[in-house]
């Protein structure tokens, strides 16, 4: 891929108090040099002050600057352009579009994709950027519009998020930190043909390096048979399979347990979202983690499909899917999203670690 501009984000380390304490420099001192102050950084950093800073809110503010300056390279609608079919139907492919290369390091990174979703300070510490990881944001193109008296207006350019922390690297990270997991999964393709197999086979591998201890199913044969598949592929295929033949009968003894999805609870993202957290939050069935009681907590798997998938990870951030012109979230076929805990699931704001992840899949057949 070529790119038609690059931005670097300089890494001014400890040029202010507020700076050092953002990049995490002091965390291991954190608690001894700033006391109560640093336990307010822990528990609501957008609101968190130190030395006449706001170190959250103002790195939102320094993204959106930055966004300014991406767009401002980025060509500008012309005063006499006709809209074309591409920017009438923004999935429509585009020629040679303009790329823009941003390199910069976690914080910065959580702003600007915050930003570019809509989502404000609050947000700080739920999408975490892996290093050298790749996210991608597609801006479908600014149009002019007709304000009267000869006038027109530059409506903004919508907004998608078509993959975030892509990378081949285990999409489980901090085992030691994470306390559940919610694992977000499209099918690629129902059937016994070869590329489906394939597609299939590809996830499981994936998860087959978590320990899963609920998957809930879409009620259609390529998620029941996506389902079917991740069970084969865990630690225990013995037990999984187990699983698989007394899931009709509510069996909790094995080490998965698979739930086939209501038809209207597969197309409600909120209570589907819901259904996840109740079954990470754990029922005695959960994998090794433990909140230091009783209580054990899982790792879930939802099967559906894209457009639900998507719908999902808005509702894990708390919020609605955005109507006509606000940003979306794209998945793809075979597509695979991880959602973290720190702590109890039920309480405890889930984490973004990634977004329709597709490196484990097989790369396509070249056209013919």
């Amino acid at each position: 891929m070529s790119f038609s501009a690059a931005f670097q984000s300089p890494l001014a380390r400890a040029t202010q108090t507020a700076d050092v304490v953002l990049q995490g420099l002091l965390k291991h001192e954190g608690k001894a040099l700033y006391g109560a102050q640093y336990a307010a950084w822990q528990k609501a950093p957008e609101a968190f002050e130190i030395d006449g800073h706001a170190p959250v809110r103002e790195l939102w503010h320094r993204a959106s600057l930055a966004w300014r300056g991406i767009l401002a390279a980025a060509p500008q609608p012309q005063a006499d352009a006709v809209p074309t079919a591409a920017a009438a139907h923004p999935t429509a492919a585009v020629a040679d579009p303009w790329v823009a290369l941003v390199v910069a390091h976690n914080a910065i990174n959580q702003g600007l994709v915050a930003i570019a979703l809509g989502l404000p300070p609050s947000y700080f510490r739920r999408l975490p950027q892996n290093n050298a990881a790749l996210s991608v944001i597609q801006l479908d193109p600014a149009q002019l519009q007709p304000a009267g008296n000869g006038h027109t207006t530059t409506q903004p350019p919508v907004v998608t998020l078509v993959c975030l922390n892509q990378s081949p690297d285990n999409p489980f990270k901090n085992p030691d930190k994470v306390a559940a997991q919610v694992v977000l999964v499209s099918p690629s393709t129902a059937g016994a043909g070869e590329g489906a197999a394939a597609g299939r086979a590809a996830l499981a591998g994936v998860l087959g390096k978590l320990r899963v201890t609920h998957v809930l199913a879409a009620p259609t044969p390529a998620a029941t048979e996506t389902a079917h598949a991740l069970l084969a592929g865990q630690v225990l295929p013995a037990a999984a399979a187990a699983a698989v033949d007394a899931a009709a009968a509510g069996s909790s003894g094995a080490a998965a347990v698979l739930e086939q999805l209501g038809a209207a609870e597969a197309l409600d993202p909120a209570a589907l979202w819901r259904r996840a957290v109740a079954a990470a939050g754990g029922s005695g069935a959960g994998p090794e983690h433990r909140d230091g009681g009783d209580r054990q907590y899982g790792n879930v798997v939802v099967v559906v499909d894209e457009a639900v998938h998507a719908a999902v990870l808005w509702a894990a951030l708390g919020t609605a899917v955005p109507g006509d012109g606000g940003p979306r979230i794209r998945v793809s076929a075979g597509g695979l999203s991880v959602l973290e805990f720190a702590a109890d699931p039920r309480v405890t704001p889930a984490a973004v670690r990634c977004v329709n992840n597709t490196a484990h899949l097989p790369p396509p057949e070249p056209a013919a």
